[in-house]
């Protein structure tokens, strides 16, 4: 049975509404004010809620403030319950999350009106997310089995050669072999890493709370200084430092810094990685109105048109069920970029050049 939490600290309204729900065959709780409210409601985790705006000890705001907060209780709809509404406080309201607003005195048929489809707009976008975390599961299905195949299949046969031939190898061959090995290790570990990341991050843009949640949370950092830092530790990881062309200045961006070094690290990573010793890697910068834009410009093979295809469907018709993803460095990357307001674009020459152009608001 569908439960509804009651927060309500006069006792006639909150009466009255018990028997408002009890008679429309809703099961419900009562909490007589806005502290006590709360934690029923992180302990019990109703269906919706129903809160007065005005009451001792913790109002409306601060109880939906609070639940936004939570992420057990962040996605329960909630509905004010007001005397009074003029523009600012709804407004408040609104951005912090609320589903609705009843005024008091309020006539039976609107009120189970508006319980009942924001408990319908509940149970829509349940179904969307669950459709669209089983679309997100096959695709993984298909792409891990692939790429987990070849990193072992990598290992297996180092070892194997190892203790066929190691009798027949010359020190230099054996040293090789175990760098070979290593670096397969350290791929399938930043793998395991990149999944667990890639599927938190799918998990929140599937679902629109968490999402605005995330972006609440946003932080600010000097872009030159974590490109520069990244693509210089990068540039002497592949021992390219002299391809390395940096085109920066100063400009504090809206990202937290932990998040734009994660771009930075896999993008930069992929530009040394998949272009050839001797060939430019350029990273520079671009001021427009409130935006920064970098471009990071290798030249590579270009990336294949599958996995452009992946990470823009809807400018693609390309067949995906060929699609396996590298490391989910570039799906992380896009991510983490849409999540802080940015835009990621991509544009590939197979066999000349690629170019990943990115934009985030200028930290204010």
């Amino acid at each position: 049975m569908t439960k509804i939490l009651i927060i309500e600290d006069d006792p006639m309204v909150r009466e009255n509404l018990e028997e408002i729900l009890e008679l429309a065959e809703f099961d419900f709780l009562s909490a007589v004010n806005g502290a006590e409210g709360l934690a029923q409601a992180k302990e019990a985790r109703p269906d919706l809620i129903l809160c007065d705006v005005m009451m001792p000890e913790m109002n409306g705001f601060e109880v939906l403030e609070n639940l936004r907060k939570d992420p057990h209780t962040l996605n329960i709809p909630l509905i004010f319950l007001t005397a009074k509404v003029d523009v600012a406080s709804l407004r408040e309201g609104m951005n912090l999350g609320a589903d609705d607003y009843i005024m008091k005195p309020f006539d039976i048929n609107s009120l189970l009106e508006a319980i009942q489809a924001r408990l319908a707009k509940q149970a829509n976008l349940v179904e969307s997310v669950q459709s669209e975390m089983s679309d997100f599961r096959n695709r993984m299905t298909r792409a891990l089995p692939q790429k987990f195949h070849g990193l072992l299949s990598q290992l297996t046969n180092s070892a194997h050669n190892l203790k066929e031939f190691h009798e027949h190898l010359t020190e230099q061959e054996i040293e090789d072999i175990a760098d070979k090995i290593e670096l397969t290790s350290a791929e399938i570990h930043h793998l395991f890493i990149n999944f667990a990341l890639y599927s938190q991050l799918e998990l929140i843009a599937l679902n629109p709370k968490a999402r605005q949640a995330y972006e609440n949370k946003r932080g600010s950092c000097l872009a030159s200084v974590v490109l520069t830092q990244v693509s210089q530790s990068k540039g002497s990881f592949y021992r390219r430092s002299k391809d390395l062309k940096l085109v920066l200045t100063d400009t504090r961006i809206a990202i937290a810094e932990s998040n734009f070094r994660k771009i930075a690290e896999e993008l930069i990573d992929n530009a040394f990685k998949f272009s050839a010793p001797g060939t430019q890697v350029e990273i520079r910068e671009k001021i427009d109105d409130h935006n920064w834009s970098v471009f990071i410009i290798d030249g590579g093979d270009g990336i294949e048109p599958a996995l452009l295809a992946a990470l823009f469907p809807e400018q693609s018709s390309d067949n995906l069920e060929k699609f396996v993803i590298p490391s989910f460095g570039l799906p992380i990357a896009k991510s983490l970029t849409e999540l802080n307001g940015g835009t990621f674009y991509i544009e590939s020459l197979p066999g000349k050049q690629t170019i990943i152009h990115l934009t985030f608001p200028i930290a204010r």
